[in-house]
């Protein structure tokens, strides 16, 4: 049964080789234009899980996004609250 799946990837990789020649296109260009598909893809899932509001999940945690904006302002509350709490302002 492993051989018929080694078969079968050098066959896929023959093929992809054939198409590629075929336009002047190397291995490593199919190869890059996939890794900047992926990239995208993920780009945006974690866009998408922004605007539902969503925490997207990775490696067995939750993590909640924030854009540039909303965390500019939780930075200038927390100076403001250490400021206020360093003058005894309330």
């Amino acid at each position: 049964m492993n051989n018929y799946f080694n078969d079968e990837r050098e066959n896929k990789v023959n093929e992809v080789e054939e198409a590629a020649g075929q336009k002047n296109i190397t291995l490593q260009d199919v190869y890059d234009a996939g890794v900047k598909a992926g990239m995208q893809y993920m780009m945006d899932k974690i866009e998408e899980q922004y605007e539902l509001c969503k925490p997207i999940y990775a490696n067995g945690r939750l993590y909640w996004l924030k854009n540039d904006m909303e965390n500019l302002k939780d930075i200038m509350d927390d100076i403001e609250a250490e400021y206020k709490e360093s003058n005894g302002n309330d």
